[in-house]
């Protein structure tokens, strides 16, 4: 068979271009992650869908945040122990021991007149009104 008759014969690949991994690509994909850059926005920077760059640099993506998380938390332990910033020590505390505003106001449902199955739509509107206040 003749160079034209092949050529002839082969169908075209259809689909997208398969992508391989590239080590100066998985650099700025670790970069990127480190800035907090979404996937999204990272895929389509580099030319390829979310899933492609999943298959590709999963591992610089977990590493990237991974690091991100762990500069901003030195920083704010840092801020919240040795500068006795007092705003990073309430975050810290929230996040990390678990402490929470809370705001409880008892509310007292019975009356001293009669119970609420006896009282009228209106009243118990009312009642619910002083409530909410």
């Amino acid at each position: 068979m003749t160079e034209a008759k092949k050529t002839q014969t082969t169908k075209p690949k259809r689909g997208r271009p398969f992508k391989e991994r590239s080590e100066d690509l998985a650099k700025q994909v670790l970069a990127a992650a480190q800035f907090g850059i979404r996937h999204e926005d990272i895929a389509h920077a580099l030319g390829m869908c979310v899933e492609t760059l999943n298959r590709l640099y999963s591992e610089e993506l977990k590493k990237g945040g991974a690091l991100a998380n762990l500069q901003v938390a030195q920083r704010l332990y840092k801020k919240a122990t040795e500068e006795g910033d007092t705003s990073a020590m309430i975050f810290w505390l929230k996040t990390k021991a678990g402490w929470r505003e809370t705001s409880h106001q008892e509310i007292d449902l019975t009356t001293r007149e009669r119970s609420l199955q006896e009282m009228s739509d209106a009243e118990l509107v009312t009642l619910l009104n002083k409530v909410k206040k």
